[in-house]
């Protein structure tokens, strides 16, 4: 027996029973490759998806984690506290407030756009741009370049 559930639902798939899925495998599979099924057994419930779409989802979440992170550690420094010894996103402090803004404001700019398009690989560029700056602020790398420059100029 399926049961579909209403678009209110959080996952507003189709259920199937354990006993469906030995039963009509053929047709359970056709409805996951059109969208995700709930599979029951008990009081257990599964999901059954394509992997490309779990692939997606999991891509997703990762980012969207990332970038709370990220805004969580600006807020903070923003507030005046510092950030854990540890915190994987220390190389914001490299940044004063103005470049911690437009950090800000290009990483949700992708993010958006990452949404629109599903293309994750243009934030993750962004970020990585980002803390790439960082180090090389860190290690005044940028700064003995321009002191360099300053002696030798390039003609």
């Amino acid at each position: 027996m399926t049961i579909t559930l209403q678009s209110e639902s959080l996952y507003s798939d189709i259920i199937f029973t354990s006993k469906d899925l030995n039963r009509k495998s053929g047709s359970v599979l056709d409805e996951a490759m059109k969208q995700p099924v709930t599979i029951t057994r008990n009081s257990d419930t599964f999901a059954l998806l394509k992997r490309e779409r779990m692939g997606e989802i999991t891509k997703v979440s990762y980012y969207k984690t990332v970038v709370i992170s990220i805004m969580n550690s600006v807020f903070r420094l923003s507030l005046g506290n510092a950030l854990e010894e540890h915190d994987p996103y220390q190389w914001i402090n490299e940044f004063d407030n103005e470049d911690r803004e437009e950090m800000v404001g290009e990483i949700l700019q992708t993010l958006k756009y990452a949404e629109e398009t599903n293309d994750w690989d243009e934030l993750k560029s962004v970020i990585f741009e980002w803390r790439e700056s960082a180090i090389a602020n860190q290690g005044n790398e940028l700064d003995e370049f321009k002191e360099a420059l300053k002696e030798n100029p390039v003609s």
